[in-house]
């Protein structure tokens, strides 16, 4: 069986991959642990400790939870204007054996065994090649088909973890 769908990335789509692959890491989790702990410790000693030391910690708490994830919305509303390939969508057509992409002129083929892992974020389905490149699906884009796509990752990605719940 062979699927075929066109996806045109957004600042969304992007947005997205970057939460998830942030987020789904060690450094990711850390992160969050330390905003939580810095924000109950600000709390928690207000009026016990000076003044400064606890807006210091609540500072702290809202650079994981506001700066953190408006740093990353910048940075994929900055990767629309200066990455190329967002501009123009892209055909894949996923079958027995492997993906064919094709965009504008361009054309590629990825065996099943090059795919590294396969997670879903909010929107899309992120299909890694190597730890910081992957191929980001759009699951609007996808359509009814969404299901039998992952169910081909899950089949053919052998050296991949596929780690998708819809």
């Amino acid at each position: 069986m062979r699927y075929k769908f066109s996806a045109q990335i957004t600042a969304a789509n992007v947005y997205d991959f970057l939460l998830t692959h942030t987020y789904r890491t060690f450094a990711g989790w850390f992160s969050i642990l330390a905003g939580v702990v810095a924000i109950i410790l600000g709390v928690t000693s207000w009026g016990e400790v000076s003044l400064p030391i606890s807006m210091c910690y609540l500072f702290l708490g809202l650079i994981a939870f506001v700066y953190m994830p408006a740093l990353l919305f910048y940075q994929a509303k900055k990767q629309m204007k200066t990455v190329p390939a967002y501009r123009f969508p892209v055909t894949y057509e996923i079958g027995e054996d492997g993906i064919t992409i094709n965009q504008m002129e361009r054309k590629g083929f990825v065996k099943w065994e090059e795919i590294t892992k396969a997670i879903a974020g909010n929107s899309c389905l992120l299909v890694y090649l190597s730890k910081a490149n992957a191929f980001l699906w759009p699951k609007k884009d996808m359509g009814q088909d969404c299901e039998a796509i992952v169910e081909m990752l899950r089949k053919h990605a052998v050296n991949g973890k596929v780690r998708i719940r819809l």
